[in-house]
């Protein structure tokens, strides 16, 4: 009994000693983020410090549409093909938003720009060209690039920074995703000036969604005859839409940050790196506004990227074999769906999925889950990354037609695509 009592405080001797140690111990390393979510997260913070050099922009442009209601919005195409994707003929954007090299027969003295540099070292030349050709044509311009690399005769009458450490090419990648970030401010903003104006602005609807295509039919082809801003009588105050839309933002990096989606990068990357150091290509394809141009610059893993946008079955037959890996940047679902008018059901647009699934090919898969078509959702896919933005792709609530504007979507793409090249770039490592 005496020997049992001395071992019974023995042991309570040594569990004390290792509780106080376990705290120590037990502390697990803190997790590191991919570089491109580190990187964008203070590129929020640039943009929140600059909401009321946005806001004035905005207000500005408002104002001249008002007074000159045929002034176009001019966001020309093929100088910042990701930023005008991102922004142009896209669920919750602007229907008056187009390059002026589609309507030149409307382009007057009081137009007013929209422009984006992707990086000073890469697009600086043919950027400043063309900015130096809308300033003698008096057009304003808000221009959204870095303070770092700006050339000092830069002449324009909005600048927005966004936040890049540098003007090169390094800090491009995710200059992309900031420079969409404060594009749908600016939207968000010269939408709510709008309404202090008596006015609001036609605003297209995502073509998921019942009602679509002839509502925006209407809002599309009242752009040729200036039909692109209405009446209103809902003042919104200044800052609202966008403190909504980064608000959204904020929960969005917060949840990338999280073990869920960290996870599924994790795996994904995972099987990429697994591929790729056996000596075999891994293919990457999507048909999303902002990636679709962004996919084939600043990859830091040897993958593939394959342009398969409305021809996903001859590209893969040209360029794939079955077991190759081949990694889909999507929407809702692997293939896209629509409304064809304001009742019945839905309709296939664009079919991804019969091809995919004949090549043979080992999917990856990220997108927004397809609410209304299950299997639509790739679960033939070996690894999938989930894009949680809400079905509808329009975050900010506004009281007009068709009642939300400024989407997230293209944020997600741009980021969840940075991230996974991140991983899988460290484990090829």
């Amino acid at each position: 009994m005496i020997v049992r009592r001395l071992l019974c405080r023995l042991s309570v001797v040594l569990l004390l000693l290792i509780s106080a140690a376990v705290p120590f111990a037990a502390e697990s390393p803190a997790v590191v983020l991919p570089p491109s979510l580190r990187d964008f997260t203070a590129r929020l913070e640039t943009a929140r410090a600059q909401l009321p050099l946005i806001l004035q922009a905005a207000e500005a442009a408002a104002a001249r549409k008002v007074e000159h209601p045929d002034a176009l919005l001019n966001i020309t195409y093929s100088l910042q093909s990701s930023f005008a994707e991102e922004l142009l003929n896209r669920s919750g954007g602007l229907a008056e938003a187009l390059p002026s090299e589609e309507r030149p027969g409307q382009v007057t003295d009081n137009d007013f720009v929209v422009f984006s540099i992707r990086s000073w070292d890469t697009d600086g030349e043919k950027g400043l060209a063309y900015l130096r050709d809308c300033r003698k044509k008096g057009w304003m311009i808000t221009l959204f690039a870095s303070s770092a690399g700006k050339p000092s005769d830069l002449d324009v009458d909005w600048f927005i920074d966004n936040g890049a450490k540098t003007g090169t090419d390094a800090d491009a990648a995710v200059n992309s995703a900031a420079n969409a970030l404060n594009g749908w401010l600016w939207v968000c903003e010269y939408t709510a000036a709008l309404t202090r104006l008596g006015k609001y602005p036609g605003i297209l609807q995502s073509i998921t969604t019942a009602g679509s295509i002839p509502f925006d039919g209407k809002l599309q082809d009242g752009r040729v005859r200036h039909l692109n801003i209405f009446p209103g009588d809902t003042a919104l105050p200044a800052g609202d839409l966008s403190r909504i839309y980064l608000a959204r933002v904020d929960r969005m990096v917060e949840e990338m940050s999280g073990p869920v989606t960290q996870g599924q990068l994790d795996r994904a990357a995972g099987i990429i790196a697994e591929r790729l150091r056996a000596g075999q290509k891994v293919f990457v394809s999507t048909d999303t506004h902002i990636m679709l141009n962004e996919m084939d610059k600043n990859n830091k893993s040897p993958w593939t990227p394959l342009f398969t946008l409305r021809n996903m079955k001859e590209m893969l037959a040209k360029e794939t074999k079955p077991g190759d890996l081949f990694f889909w940047l999507g929407f809702n679902g692997v293939s896209i769906w629509y409304y064809p008018g304001n009742t019945g059901g839905t309709k296939l647009w664009i079919d991804y999925d019969t091809p995919l699934r004949a090549s043979k090919v080992d999917l990856v898969t990220c997108f927004a889950r397809d609410p209304l078509h299950p299997d639509n959702n790739g679960d033939y896919a070996l690894a999938h990354i989930e894009q949680n933005w809400d079905f509808g792709d329009s975050e900010v609530p506004v009281p007009f037609p068709p009642g939300r504007i400024a989407p997230i979507s293209g944020l997600y793409q741009c980021l969840l695509y940075r991230m996974l090249d991140d991983v899988t770039a460290v484990k090829l490592k």
